[in-house]
């Protein structure tokens, strides 16, 4: 037997002994008999699935263009962007509405008066100074539906044909995104998980 298959048995053994050293060591003792305690190690899942699709604010027909203004976006799903939500650990949900106006691109959505978006927030979401709608979901043995957005349209105050298609320029070509997040602890980074846009 060469040295070199030898070394390997010998440090493969080492490996194999260290590591059920470190198992009984981390496993919980019966403090009466002093015997280790069978562990459980439990798999935590999340799973969400989202519906609703964001159609173009700028509508074409028969050469001509026009703005739909004050007109739902969502145009499937019954006019709203709805979530089904499983996991067996409480989880954080938040989300934001990011547009483009003429004026100025990637705006988060505060439903202020003078924003040219308008938006129906689901009730039990609580928006945030950073712009974000904020949701806590428990633990469920079972799927649990639940709204975001029930409406978004441009408003029939601030959209204008004069500002969005200029007479002899381009039409105005932004988008319109809900951005999605989920975590499941604290101090864990936010991860995205579902995104719609407008085409």
């Amino acid at each position: 037997m060469n040295k070199k298959r030898l070394l390997c048995i010998i440090l493969s053994l080492t490996a194999a002994i260290g590591m059920m050293l470190i198992r009984d060591s981390a496993a919980w003792i019966d403090t009466k008999s002093g015997e280790p305690l069978p562990q459980t190690w439990a798999v935590q899942k999340m799973k969400f699935d989202f519906e609703g699709t964001l159609d173009s604010y700028l509508q074409y027909d028969n050469g001509n263009d026009y703005i739909v203004s004050g007109q739902n976006l969502i145009w499937d799903n019954g006019g709203k962007i709805s979530g089904v939500y499983r996991a067996d650990i409480p989880t954080n949900v938040r989300f934001r509405i990011v547009y483009d106006t003429p004026l100025g691109a990637d705006q988060v959505y505060a439903g202020d008066a003078e924003e040219h978006l308008v938006a129906q927030i689901a009730s039990g979401w609580t928006r945030n100074a950073d712009g974000y709608y904020y949701r806590d979901f428990g633990a469920v043995t079972e799927a649990v539906d639940f709204d975001i957005v029930t409406d978004i349209h441009y408003s029939e105050d601030k959209v204008t044909r004069e500002l969005y298609l200029p007479e002899g320029q381009a039409p105005f070509s932004g988008s319109v995104r809900v951005e999605v997040q989920a975590k499941q602890a604290e101090n864990v980074d936010w991860t995205d998980i579902w995104t719609t846009s407008t085409p």
